[in-house]
């Protein structure tokens, strides 16, 4: 399938998963453009989604777009062998953002982020048990642009075998963002190729 979703004002969805368990969004060609929180996939509150061998673009005028988005419960997804690119003229464009959800696997993707700042592959965000493994990740364009990126709320994930180049002002291959004397714990860091790893704490 191909899917075109561009707008000309805000909340362009290439895919949105809602309430929906026990899909398979395989094999698509996606892409997702407007002004600013374009997705490519937005799955939410929706588990046991295997999203594979697709080629997904979110580009904005604007800040946030996405490739993929697993949200709110989005539990035991397999998100695998997918080219995954984020874009935009401004910053914070995302690969793929995980938040309040776990035991999802991210394996084997290519996904590049540009745009002028905040421009992350991957983000973990209160979130545990998820596994990112061989994925290549590249993140560029302007400052703080990170390949994998931790909220000191993300716990018990297993991080393995990606390769991770950053190119920015400040932009590192792992990024832990820290509030006080809280950090990202237990998470399993195996074997990974990384360029400019740099581990930060924000107080």
């Amino acid at each position: 399938n191909t899917i075109h979703a561009d707008g000309l004002g805000s909340r362009n969805y290439g895919i949105y998963a809602y309430r929906a368990d026990y899909n398979a969004l395989n094999n698509n060609t996606i892409t997702a453009k407007g002004v600013d929180f374009n997705f490519g996939m937005l799955i939410y509150n929706s588990s046991f989604t295997e999203i594979h061998s697709n080629y997904i673009s979110a580009y904005g005028t604007s800040v946030r777009n996405f490739g993929i988005l697993l949200d709110i419960d989005s539990r035991a997804s397999n998100v695998s062998g997918n080219t995954i690119i984020a874009n935009g003229t401004s910053s914070d464009n995302y690969g793929i953002y995980i938040i309040l959800t776990a035991n999802n696997t991210v394996v084997s993707n290519n996904i590049t982020t540009n745009g002028t700042g905040e421009n992350n592959g991957i983000v973990i965000d209160t979130s545990s048990f998820n596994n990112i493994s061989f994925n290549n990740i590249s993140a560029s364009g302007g400052e703080r642009s990170m390949g994998i990126y931790f909220y000191y709320t993300a716990q018990n994930n297993t991080v393995m075998r990606n390769a991770i180049s950053t190119l920015g002002l400040n932009s590192d291959a792992v990024y832990f963002n820290a509030s006080g004397i809280e950090y990202p714990g237990f998470n399993n860091f195996t074997n990974n190729f990384t360029k400019y790893v740099w581990t930060s704490f924000l107080c």
